[in-house]
């Protein structure tokens, strides 16, 4: 195992001090190896440390200038810090790329974006891209049904919610926007509280957060037609 294995099954591992340091190590004795420094960054981004994450990023792009893969890794920077609009910008050049392994990520990415800045027609557009990349990914299924969802396509909607359970039964999200689908489409009660019921046992503390929310919503929409 080399060190950048090491220190990803260290990570894995809740190890995060350890991945990094062997990280660094790994840098010391391979200064050329690109991958390392990519590995670096995203533990660090994924362990929030953010300008630790943003001196390597600074170091790579001096190094190896601003290639597909670290305009990839910068987006991945300003996503994880909320700046959806930068993390666009990066997202779209490494996109332009087309058919390389990262353009073809860029591409549920921006459809993340682009959702997350509740643009679901733009995000629908760049996730059924990214689906026809990665027919099985459950987060870019899930996120397609999310959009469709924000757009009142329920059909669709529940067409991709299916598709997930059919993959994982185990997303609670998934069965619950299923259930809000079926809802909306008028279909079956029983179906729905089925769903629903599938969604509370799977995750009961974020059924309830859903539940709250739906709440919310019903009576925003309620307050609006009285007006």
């Amino acid at each position: 195992m080399d060190l950048n294995q090491e220190a990803l099954s260290l990570w894995n591992k809740g190890q995060a001090n350890e991945a990094v340091a062997m990280l660094f190590k790994a840098i010391d004795e391979e200064p050329d190896k690109k991958e390392s420094y990519y590995n670096l960054i995203n533990v660090l981004i994924a362990a929030e440390k953010f300008a630790d994450a943003k001196a390597v990023l600074d170091a790579v792009k001096e190094k190896f200038g601003a290639e597909e893969a670290y305009l990839y890794a910068y987006g991945n920077w300003h996503y994880q810090q909320q700046n959806f609009s930068k993390a666009l910008e990066n997202y779209q050049k490494v996109f332009q790329q087309k058919e390389t392994v990262l353009a073809k990520e860029a591409a549920a990415m921006i459809g993340q974006c682009y959702f997350v800045l509740e643009q679901p027609k733009m995000a629908i557009a760049y996730l059924l891209e990214a689906e026809t990349y990665f027919p099985e990914d459950k987060r870019v299924l899930l996120l397609i049904g999310n959009s469709l969802l924000q757009t009142e396509s329920f059909s669709d909607a529940e067409r991709y919610f299916d598709k997930v359970v059919s993959i994982d039964d185990t997303n609670a999200e998934a069965w619950f926007k299923l259930a809000l689908a079926k809802r909306a489409l008028g279909q079956d009660p029983d179906e729905v509280k089925k769903c629903l019921q599938k969604a509370k046992e799977l995750d009961p503390e974020t059924f309830l957060h859903y539940i709250k929310q739906l709440k919310e919503i019903e009576s925003f929409v309620h307050e609006t037609d009285m007006t």
